[in-house]
């Protein structure tokens, strides 16, 4: 890994390099203001990672443990306090505050990098299972957020106003679940989590992961009926947040440093996976 860089020595110029340098300077300030001086002094090779449209992210040395840095960007909406009742359950998150993220490297792939085979598709299941059931109280997830015009939908919204509601990832796509080298799933990025109805995510994993529809019903034990229903939900609700919120949005057109390469074995463009995660929602909304 690369030597430190000198927090108190990064030139003004507009080279590369100094710009570089300059953003990793703002993750150094950053971190001091969210976590105090001590954390600050001790977190040293900063290098940036990735860009998504949420947040940007840093992998970096908290004294002799490699972690992951994320700074949100807060373009939506978020309760992050929702996030930070989560992620005060597993103990690889070390620091949390107001979306600002220092946690243990987890050393896999996100779900773009494989095939998604039997195996890892029954890990994904248990996984999310096991999220549904941990004991964590939320805000209710808005399914009225935004103004929807469509009878249909706002008939099964009331339909289903009383379902049962447990904590809900909201936002399970194919960059939200890591896989590690054994098979071992780990959700990431909760800050849309809430209290949702126990069908919102199943139906997520077989809109934006292809899981088999059959399958989910099994193993969760949903109604089929009910199920289709939520189909419909999910794709109304995702297409208005899609054109209200990313249509627009610039692709972020960053590359995964090609020295961290051998710490998750990914070469490969991020900006790939935006156009990806385009594509997709275009396929499911119309």
């Amino acid at each position: 890994m690369p030597n430190q860089i000198n927090r108190s020595n990064i030139m003004s110029t507009a080279s590369p390099q100094n710009k570089k340098n300059a953003e990793v300077y703002e993750v150094y300030r950053i971190i001091k203001e969210a976590f105090g001086q001590d954390i600050y002094e001790k977190l040293t090779n900063v290098r940036a990672y990735y860009k998504d449209y949420h947040n940007r992210s840093y992998i970096g040395k908290l004294e002799d443990t490699w972690v992951q840095i994320r700074i949100p960007y807060d373009i939506v909406e978020v309760n992050h306090a929702n996030e930070q009742k989560i992620i005060e359950i597993f103990k690889d998150y070390l620091y949390a505050k107001n979306g600002v993220l220092i946690k243990k490297w987890f050393p896999g792939v996100d779900l773009f990098k494989i095939n998604i085979d039997e195996k890892i598709s029954k890990a994904i299941l248990h996984c999310v299972k096991n999220f549904q059931n941990l004991d964590v109280k939320l805000e209710r997830f808005n399914w009225l957020r935004f103004n929807i015009d469509d009878p249909k939908y706002l008939e099964l919204v009331k339909k289903y106003e009383n379902e049962e509601y447990v904590l809900a990832h909201n936002n399970l796509k194919r960059q939200n679940i890591l896989v590690n080298k054994y098979g071992f799933i780990k959700l990431v990025d909760f800050e849309f989590s809430s209290f949702n109805s126990r069908y919102f995510d199943p139906v997520s994993l077989h809109l934006f992961l292809g899981l088999n529809k059959d399958e989910i019903i099994e193993f969760f034990n949903l109604d089929r009926n009910t199920f289709d229903d939520y189909v419909y939900m999910v794709r109304v609700y995702n297409e208005v947040l899609f054109k209200n919120i990313y249509a627009n949005l610039k692709i972020p057109n960053i590359k995964v440093i090609e020295s961290l390469n051998h710490y998750n074995n990914r070469s490969f463009l991020v900006s790939n996976r935006f156009i990806i995660q385009k594509i997709i929602m275009n396929l499911i909304i119309n």
